[in-house]
């Protein structure tokens, strides 16, 4: 199957030239859930010197689920403003490709509840989030400065990072998403070469009266909710002419929408990351 350079390869592969083999399992079968909407194995990375509209688009760098989907964020055009929605690829993984994983996750240390590993000398760094669902507990590791720490316990988990990338590889088709996330706020006048596109506000439900505010919004008064069913198909078709900067008309006013896919494992405007 063609392999992708997703962006979990790309950080891995700049680290370490070399890609780990399979390391021995656990005897027996290990539990983990088994549907298509159940989390067995996530990697995220979170934080760092980034703008804040980037928390709110972005998406795990791999998800897989108890039926053996893999879902990762694909690469992205380069190019200023980016599209408004990322590039989402899905593919499958068997049990056993998951067992191995999970044995791997395992050696790793990352099944045996919730760590952090700090990294005091760097500033400003992302941090890794690996989730792992299995025998009856969800594990939570966070690694701050993962590829600039140099210690037994994290040389493991990029070990375990870089051993994922060939999964990710697997996922190679397009992912259309059923729902999706939308923040809507009015746009802050800030000055930039780049003038930004204008398109007819695209949903039913005006702007203003769409979803619910957020707690701690990034942006004065913005908004968020989900958008599923025929409306999340025909918003999809609507993104493809926009970008990351797009004003979206309404009358006499204009917003700006940050859109992000939702996984089958969550509910949509959460922000525990923020």
């Amino acid at each position: 199957m063609r392999k992708l350079v997703t962006a979990l390869a790309l950080v891995a592969l700049v680290s370490s030239a070399c890609a780990r083999g399979v390391g021995t399992r656990s005897e027996g079968p290990i539990e983990h859930p088994s549907g298509g909407d159940e989390l067995v194995v996530r990697v995220e990375m979170v934080g760092g010197f980034v703008p804040a509209e980037y928390h709110l688009q972005n998406m795990p760098l791999i998800s897989i689920f108890g039926d053996g989907s893999v879902i990762v964020s694909g690469p992205q055009i380069e190019i200023f403003p980016p599209p408004a929605l990322l590039n989402p690829l899905i593919g499958k993984v068997t049990e056993s490709e998951i067992q191995g994983i999970l044995a791997e996750a395992e050696e790793a240390g990352l099944t045996e509840g919730d760590q952090t590993f700090e990294n005091d000398r760097i500033a400003d760094a992302p941090t890794h989030v690996f989730t792992i669902v299995a025998a009856g507990r969800t594990s939570r590791t966070s690694a701050y400065a993962l590829y600039a720490s140099e210690t037994k316990e994290t040389d493991r988990l990029r070990e375990f990072h870089e051993y994922l990338t060939e999964f990710a590889g697997e996922a190679d088709e397009s992912w259309t998403p059923p729902r999706l996330q939308l923040i809507v706020f009015e746009p802050v006048r800030e000055p930039s070469e780049v003038e930004p596109n204008r398109m007819q506000w695209p949903l039913s439900v005006a702007p203003q009266d769409f979803g619910e505010p957020l707690d701690s919004p990034p942006f004065p008064g913005a908004s968020c909710g989900v958008v599923q069913g025929d409306e999340a198909k025909q918003l999809l078709e609507v993104l493809k002419g926009a970008t990351t900067i797009t004003l979206w008309v309404a009358g006499d006013s204009e917003y700006r929408m940050i859109a992000a896919p939702i996984l089958p494992d969550q509910a949509g405007c959460e922000f525990k990351r923020l």
